[in-house]
């Protein structure tokens, strides 16, 4: 029971320093992939964690993930692993068991993993080892052709939880305002939980000053900016403008 509790107030601490508060200036998280020194060049002041993106490494193997880890824990920065799945925008087909084998080669050397919801209740034995070893895990939902209905938001909402995510992230396509408008009202909604919501497409930029203002806990950005992301310097300029 000592033991568990010792585990709790360690990701309790964990989540505290990661996800700040709702309202206040975002995290920034910086995707890189396996160039370690193009990551480490990209690494400034303002990046609050880097995310590896498995599924975009060159070869991705648990040797060369455990390098990649290695490496970028020494600039500082909370680490986050993530292996995409296809179905929602990786890089690379990887097979389940692949997946769980990557994520727990990367496992001693970072603050938090990120897996899909859709699929969630085939990793829980890796879950049981993030929490026992004080990591978080970011439960994620991804769809690049559209934003769902709010009830369909607050079923994957709904559903992270049950799966005890620390953080629910959703990343939907905004193809209007309106789509942009039904994530400020869910991410305002969840406000007091760590959410992490995003639009992409050509309305993406915007979503990525206004929600985090609602409460949407971190603001993502890459060495590679995709499609409605905001390039690095770009972003740390406007969040000093818009979040003082």
């Amino acid at each position: 029971m000592a033991k568990e509790g010792k585990q709790r107030d360690e990701s309790r601490s964990v989540l505290s320093r990661l996800v700040g508060e709702a309202g206040q200036r975002p995290r920034v998280v910086l995707a890189v992939q396996d160039d370690v020194r193009r990551a480490r060049r990209a690494i400034r002041p303002g990046v609050d964690l880097v995310e590896l993106r498995i599924d975009q490494f060159a070869r991705p193997d648990t040797g060369g993930v455990e390098t990649v880890a290695r490496a970028l824990a020494r600039s500082g920065r909370p680490l986050l692993a993530t292996v995409r799945s296809a179905a929602e925008g990786g890089a690379t087909f990887l097979d389940d068991p692949t997946r769980a084998s990557l994520w727990e080669a990367a496992l001693p050397h970072v603050a938090a993993i990120d897996v899909e919801i859709r699929c969630a209740a085939k990793f829980e034995q890796l879950f049981q080892e993030a929490r026992g070893s004080g990591r978080l895990v970011v439960l994620s939902y991804h769809n690049f052709q559209r934003t769902p209905t709010f009830p369909q938001l607050e079923e994957l909402f709904r559903r992270a939880r049950a799966r005890g995510a620390d953080v629910v992230k959703l990343a939907t396509h905004a193809a209007k305002a309106e789509h942009v408008w039904r994530l400020a009202q869910f991410t305002w909604a969840h406000r007091q939980f760590p959410v992490v919501t995003m639009a992409m497409g050509p309305l993406g930029p915007l979503s990525r000053l206004l929600l985090p203002l609602l409460g949407s806990r971190w603001v993502y950005t890459s060495v590679r900016p995709a499609h409605g992301q905001i390039a690095l310097p770009r972003l740390l300029a406007d969040l000093d403008f818009y979040f003082p």
